[in-house]
């Protein structure tokens, strides 16, 4: 399910119920990830974008203090699965590649779409095991990312996962 044209999740809401493919190819449902951990959640414009790719590898550094915290990571793109195994290599990322063809997820999150590459603006969330919004970045250029280290120290470790400080 979508949200109407020109409304985002804000800190608070409770995600939609989305699913995709990974760039293995593998099915990918938000709940059922949820039901594992908290989730960030990360929309970028693809491998061919070097705001995008620089992003992603300061996330790839930054990894371990959301895992320390208990964050599971992801991270959604419009590019076909070949251009992300391709990007997962050359980047050296362990975490989950989504495609996103159709720009469902983008939708269903509410996501303001660039006209120029049909892709979503850069944007963040961070996603409690029961679905809440507990941090969120929205990105008004294709330069506009958060620094990861201090998304994930604005969450605390607590009993089933993470809450903002």
């Amino acid at each position: 399910m979508s949200l109407p044209p020109g409304v985002t999740l804000e800190v608070g809401d409770n995600a939609p119920e989305v699913s995709a493919r990974d760039c293995d190819g593998l099915a990918w449902n938000l709940s059922a990830e949820l039901d594992r951990a908290a989730l960030l959640l990360v929309f970028f414009r693809g491998n061919w974008c070097f705001l995008s790719r620089r992003a992603l590898a300061a996330l790839r550094a930054a990894g371990s203090l959301f895992e320390e915290r208990g964050c599971r990571l992801a991270a959604v793109s419009v590019e076909p699965p070949e251009k992300l195994i391709e990007l997962r290599k050359r980047l050296k990322l362990k975490f989950c590649l989504l495609t996103d063809p159709k720009l469902e997820l983008a939708r269903a999150f509410g996501l303001p779409i660039e006209r120029r590459f049909d892709c979503p603006f850069p944007a963040v969330f961070v996603l409690a095991p029961d679905g809440e919004v507990l941090f969120r970045h929205l990105g008004r250029t294709g330069r506009d990312w958060p620094d990861w280290q201090l998304v994930a120290r604005v969450l605390v470790p607590v009993e089933g996962g993470p809450t903002l400080a």
